[in-house]
Protein backbone atom coordinates (compact mmCIF):
# COMPACT_ATOMS: atom_id res chain seq x y z
CA UNK A 1 0.00 0.00 0.00
CA UNK A 2 1.12 3.20 -0.94
CA UNK A 3 2.49 5.43 1.86
CA UNK A 4 1.19 9.18 2.14
CA UNK A 5 4.17 10.07 3.76
CA UNK A 6 8.07 9.98 3.37
CA UNK A 7 9.72 8.47 5.77
CA UNK A 8 13.33 9.31 4.63
CA UNK A 9 13.98 6.46 2.93
CA UNK A 10 14.37 5.99 -0.76
CA UNK A 11 13.85 3.21 -2.38
CA UNK A 12 16.72 2.33 -5.41
CA UNK A 13 16.10 0.88 -8.70
CA UNK A 14 18.72 -2.02 -9.38
CA UNK A 15 21.69 -0.39 -11.57
CA UNK A 16 20.87 3.51 -10.52
CA UNK A 17 24.17 4.94 -8.96
CA UNK A 18 23.07 7.28 -6.26
CA UNK A 19 25.44 10.76 -6.05
CA UNK A 20 27.47 10.62 -2.67
CA UNK A 21 27.14 14.11 -1.72
CA UNK A 22 23.59 14.65 -2.70
CA UNK A 23 23.82 16.29 -6.41
CA UNK A 24 21.59 15.19 -9.68
CA UNK A 25 21.62 11.60 -9.83
CA UNK A 26 24.53 10.63 -12.33
CA UNK A 27 24.19 7.95 -14.92
CA UNK A 28 23.98 4.35 -14.32
CA UNK A 29 26.69 3.67 -15.68
CA UNK A 30 29.60 3.54 -12.94
CA UNK A 31 32.36 3.86 -15.34
CA UNK A 32 31.02 7.22 -17.29
CA UNK A 33 32.40 10.19 -16.76
CA UNK A 34 29.43 11.49 -14.60
CA UNK A 35 30.02 8.89 -12.42
CA UNK A 36 34.04 9.14 -12.65
CA UNK A 37 33.75 12.68 -11.60
CA UNK A 38 31.11 12.82 -8.96
CA UNK A 39 33.54 12.75 -5.59
CA UNK A 40 34.97 15.81 -7.35
CA UNK A 41 31.68 17.56 -6.60
CA UNK A 42 32.57 17.85 -3.00
CA UNK A 43 35.60 19.92 -3.62
CA UNK A 44 34.84 23.95 -2.64
CA UNK A 45 35.77 26.41 -4.69
CA UNK A 46 38.38 27.47 -2.31
CA UNK A 47 40.22 24.28 -2.78
CA UNK A 48 40.29 24.23 -6.06
CA UNK A 49 41.78 27.65 -6.99
CA UNK A 50 44.16 26.97 -4.10
CA UNK A 51 45.29 23.59 -6.40
CA UNK A 52 45.19 25.06 -9.73
CA UNK A 53 47.29 27.88 -8.22
CA UNK A 54 50.05 25.25 -6.98
CA UNK A 55 49.59 23.79 -9.97
CA UNK A 56 50.34 26.59 -12.17
CA UNK A 57 53.61 27.91 -9.76
CA UNK A 58 55.49 24.13 -10.09
CA UNK A 59 54.70 24.29 -13.97
CA UNK A 60 56.00 27.38 -14.57
CA UNK A 61 58.71 26.29 -12.48
CA UNK A 62 59.73 23.24 -14.12
CA UNK A 63 59.34 25.20 -17.39
CA UNK A 64 61.93 28.32 -16.22
CA UNK A 65 64.57 25.23 -15.08
CA UNK A 66 64.52 23.79 -18.23
CA UNK A 67 64.80 26.78 -19.73
CA UNK A 68 67.37 28.08 -18.08
CA UNK A 69 69.29 25.24 -17.53
CA UNK A 70 70.02 25.60 -21.63
CA UNK A 71 71.32 29.28 -21.27
CA UNK A 72 74.97 29.31 -19.94
CA UNK A 73 75.87 31.80 -17.61
CA UNK A 74 73.62 33.22 -14.35
CA UNK A 75 71.30 35.02 -16.48
CA UNK A 76 68.63 34.14 -14.11
CA UNK A 77 69.86 36.03 -11.67
CA UNK A 78 68.29 39.07 -13.43
CA UNK A 79 64.74 37.76 -13.38
CA UNK A 80 63.07 38.17 -9.63
CA UNK A 81 60.37 35.51 -8.92
CA UNK A 82 57.27 37.78 -10.48
CA UNK A 83 58.93 37.81 -13.42
CA UNK A 84 59.20 34.06 -14.15
CA UNK A 85 56.10 32.99 -12.66
CA UNK A 86 54.15 35.94 -14.85
CA UNK A 87 51.60 34.70 -17.82
CA UNK A 88 53.73 33.41 -21.11
CA UNK A 89 51.93 34.59 -23.85
CA UNK A 90 53.63 33.18 -26.50
CA UNK A 91 53.09 29.96 -25.02
CA UNK A 92 49.58 30.71 -24.36
CA UNK A 93 49.60 31.85 -27.85
CA UNK A 94 50.91 28.83 -29.23
CA UNK A 95 48.62 26.25 -27.04
CA UNK A 96 45.54 28.39 -27.90
CA UNK A 97 46.06 27.65 -31.08
CA UNK A 98 46.56 24.22 -30.45
CA UNK A 99 43.22 23.95 -28.98
CA UNK A 100 41.58 25.76 -31.65
CA UNK A 101 43.14 23.03 -34.16
CA UNK A 102 42.04 20.37 -31.77
CA UNK A 103 38.37 21.63 -31.64
CA UNK A 104 38.17 22.25 -35.78
CA UNK A 105 39.20 18.20 -35.73
CA UNK A 106 36.83 16.87 -33.25
CA UNK A 107 34.14 18.34 -35.06
CA UNK A 108 35.15 16.81 -38.14
CA UNK A 109 34.98 13.99 -36.76
CA UNK A 110 31.93 13.76 -35.07
CA UNK A 111 30.06 15.24 -37.92
CA UNK A 112 31.62 12.01 -39.94
CA UNK A 113 30.84 9.54 -37.22
CA UNK A 114 26.86 11.11 -37.37
CA UNK A 115 27.02 11.21 -41.54
CA UNK A 116 28.29 7.40 -41.36
CA UNK A 117 26.97 6.14 -38.18
CA UNK A 118 30.49 5.11 -36.81
CA UNK A 119 31.48 6.19 -33.46
CA UNK A 120 35.27 6.24 -33.76
CA UNK A 121 35.51 7.79 -30.22
CA UNK A 122 33.58 4.61 -28.92
CA UNK A 123 35.14 2.49 -30.86
CA UNK A 124 38.97 3.14 -29.93
CA UNK A 125 37.83 2.93 -26.17
CA UNK A 126 36.28 -0.71 -26.92
CA UNK A 127 39.53 -1.59 -28.22
CA UNK A 128 42.13 -0.14 -25.89
CA UNK A 129 40.34 -0.30 -22.87
CA UNK A 130 40.05 -4.30 -22.38
CA UNK A 131 44.23 -4.02 -23.42
CA UNK A 132 44.90 -1.49 -20.59
CA UNK A 133 42.92 -3.20 -18.21
CA UNK A 134 44.71 -6.57 -18.86
CA UNK A 135 48.10 -4.64 -18.14
CA UNK A 136 46.95 -3.56 -15.43
CA UNK A 137 46.13 -7.01 -13.89
CA UNK A 138 49.26 -7.95 -14.98
CA UNK A 139 52.06 -6.14 -13.78
CA UNK A 140 54.92 -7.34 -15.33
CA UNK A 141 53.75 -6.89 -18.74
CA UNK A 142 53.22 -3.38 -17.52
CA UNK A 143 56.64 -2.87 -16.43
CA UNK A 144 57.94 -4.76 -19.80
CA UNK A 145 55.53 -2.38 -22.03
CA UNK A 146 56.86 0.88 -19.86
CA UNK A 147 60.78 -0.06 -20.40
CA UNK A 148 60.49 -0.68 -24.19
CA UNK A 149 58.27 2.88 -24.09
CA UNK A 150 60.42 4.98 -22.29
CA UNK A 151 63.34 3.03 -24.51
CA UNK A 152 61.59 4.02 -27.89
CA UNK A 153 60.69 7.76 -26.12
CA UNK A 154 64.95 8.11 -25.80
CA UNK A 155 65.41 6.89 -29.23
CA UNK A 156 63.19 9.18 -31.23
CA UNK A 157 64.02 12.03 -28.84
CA UNK A 158 68.11 11.65 -29.77
CA UNK A 159 66.92 11.24 -33.51
CA UNK A 160 65.42 14.26 -33.12
CA UNK A 161 68.73 15.90 -31.74
CA UNK A 162 70.92 14.63 -34.06
CA UNK A 163 69.16 15.92 -37.22
CA UNK A 164 68.94 19.40 -35.02
CA UNK A 165 65.47 19.63 -35.23
CA UNK A 166 64.34 22.95 -33.96
CA UNK A 167 60.36 23.12 -34.43
CA UNK A 168 58.58 23.29 -30.89
CA UNK A 169 55.81 21.03 -32.07
CA UNK A 170 57.82 18.56 -33.29
CA UNK A 171 60.45 18.26 -30.86
CA UNK A 172 57.21 17.93 -27.90
CA UNK A 173 55.77 15.20 -29.97
CA UNK A 174 57.80 12.23 -27.74
CA UNK A 175 56.69 13.49 -25.06
CA UNK A 176 52.76 14.50 -25.62
CA UNK A 177 52.82 10.85 -26.80
CA UNK A 178 54.39 8.95 -24.24
CA UNK A 179 52.97 10.89 -21.15
CA UNK A 180 49.21 10.89 -22.59
CA UNK A 181 49.59 7.22 -23.07
CA UNK A 182 51.25 6.70 -19.60
CA UNK A 183 48.22 8.93 -17.82
CA UNK A 184 45.70 7.30 -20.18
CA UNK A 185 46.94 4.20 -18.42
CA UNK A 186 46.33 5.46 -14.88
CA UNK A 187 43.31 7.06 -15.86
CA UNK A 188 41.07 4.20 -17.10
CA UNK A 189 42.77 2.38 -13.78
CA UNK A 190 41.01 4.96 -12.27
CA UNK A 191 37.96 4.62 -13.77
CA UNK A 192 37.20 0.86 -13.41
CA UNK A 193 38.38 1.37 -9.86
CA UNK A 194 41.90 -0.63 -9.86
CA UNK A 195 43.59 2.20 -8.57
CA UNK A 196 43.07 4.89 -6.14
CA UNK A 197 42.34 8.76 -7.00
CA UNK A 198 45.57 9.44 -5.10
CA UNK A 199 47.90 7.84 -7.94
CA UNK A 200 45.38 9.16 -10.70
CA UNK A 201 46.53 12.33 -8.75
CA UNK A 202 50.36 11.86 -8.61
CA UNK A 203 50.49 10.09 -12.28
CA UNK A 204 48.87 13.69 -13.59
CA UNK A 205 51.09 15.58 -11.48
CA UNK A 206 54.17 13.89 -12.50
CA UNK A 207 53.17 13.97 -15.92
CA UNK A 208 52.72 17.33 -15.98
CA UNK A 209 55.48 18.76 -14.36
CA UNK A 210 57.88 16.08 -16.72
CA UNK A 211 55.99 17.99 -19.84
CA UNK A 212 56.56 21.85 -18.50
CA UNK A 213 60.28 20.81 -18.19
CA UNK A 214 60.57 19.43 -21.71
CA UNK A 215 58.93 22.31 -22.95
CA UNK A 216 61.23 24.70 -21.38
CA UNK A 217 63.79 22.63 -22.84
CA UNK A 218 62.09 22.64 -26.11
CA UNK A 219 61.05 26.22 -26.08
CA UNK A 220 64.22 27.86 -26.19
CA UNK A 221 66.07 25.53 -28.49
CA UNK A 222 63.18 26.95 -31.20
CA UNK A 223 63.44 30.92 -30.29
CA UNK A 224 66.82 30.97 -30.57
CA UNK A 225 66.95 28.91 -34.19
CA UNK A 226 64.44 30.57 -35.63
CA UNK A 227 65.45 33.13 -38.40
CA UNK A 228 62.21 34.84 -38.36
CA UNK A 229 62.25 35.65 -34.30
CA UNK A 230 64.92 38.32 -35.17
CA UNK A 231 64.11 41.92 -34.63
CA UNK A 232 66.09 44.56 -34.69
CA UNK A 233 66.66 46.85 -31.45
CA UNK A 234 68.42 50.44 -31.63
CA UNK A 235 70.04 51.51 -28.48
CA UNK A 236 70.06 55.36 -27.10
CA UNK A 237 73.46 55.68 -29.36
CA UNK A 238 72.43 54.93 -32.38
CA UNK A 239 73.77 51.60 -32.93
CA UNK A 240 71.24 48.99 -34.94
CA UNK A 241 71.40 45.30 -33.46
CA UNK A 242 69.59 42.03 -34.96
CA UNK A 243 68.74 40.09 -31.60
CA UNK A 244 66.33 37.61 -30.68
CA UNK A 245 64.25 38.75 -27.75
CA UNK A 246 63.92 35.92 -25.34
CA UNK A 247 62.50 36.94 -21.73
CA UNK A 248 61.45 40.53 -20.59
CA UNK A 249 62.20 41.23 -16.58
CA UNK A 250 61.64 44.24 -14.05
CA UNK A 251 65.27 45.88 -14.81
CA UNK A 252 65.55 44.42 -18.76
CA UNK A 253 65.65 41.92 -21.36
CA UNK A 254 67.15 39.14 -21.95
CA UNK A 255 68.19 38.90 -25.88
CA UNK A 256 70.23 35.97 -28.00
CA UNK A 257 72.99 37.49 -30.54
CA UNK A 258 72.81 34.98 -33.46
CA UNK A 259 76.22 36.10 -35.02
CA UNK A 260 78.38 35.26 -31.79
CA UNK A 261 76.05 32.41 -30.47
CA UNK A 262 76.09 34.26 -27.34
CA UNK A 263 73.35 35.40 -24.56
CA UNK A 264 73.25 39.03 -23.41
CA UNK A 265 71.03 40.89 -20.71
CA UNK A 266 70.77 45.06 -21.70
CA UNK A 267 69.05 47.31 -19.49
CA UNK A 268 65.93 48.66 -20.48
CA UNK A 269 67.16 52.18 -20.05
CA UNK A 270 69.55 51.72 -22.72
CA UNK A 271 67.04 50.60 -25.66
CA UNK A 272 65.54 53.59 -27.41
CA UNK A 273 63.63 51.43 -30.42
CA UNK A 274 62.34 47.65 -30.58
CA UNK A 275 61.53 47.06 -34.78
CA UNK A 276 59.41 44.67 -35.81
CA UNK A 277 61.80 42.74 -38.07
CA UNK A 278 65.66 42.92 -38.95
CA UNK A 279 66.94 46.14 -40.04
CA UNK A 280 66.46 49.74 -38.15
CA UNK A 281 64.80 52.29 -40.79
Amino acid sequence: MAKAYDDGKNEVEYGEVIPRYGRDLVEADPHSYQAVFAPLRSIGLGEMLTLLTLLYVCTIAAFNAAYFRNIPGNFVEFFSLTDLIQTNLPMIQYFFGLFIAYTIMWTIVSFLADVFGYDLRQRAKDILEPIVLEYHLQGKKFWIAYLIALCLFWVVDSVLGAINAVDFAILMIPTIIFQAVLLYFFWVGYKFAILPARQLAIAAFVGLFVFSNNAGHAWIKSQIAEPSHLQAIQDKEGNCLDRNILRNSGSGVLLYNPSMQQYEFRNKDSIKTIFQKQGCV
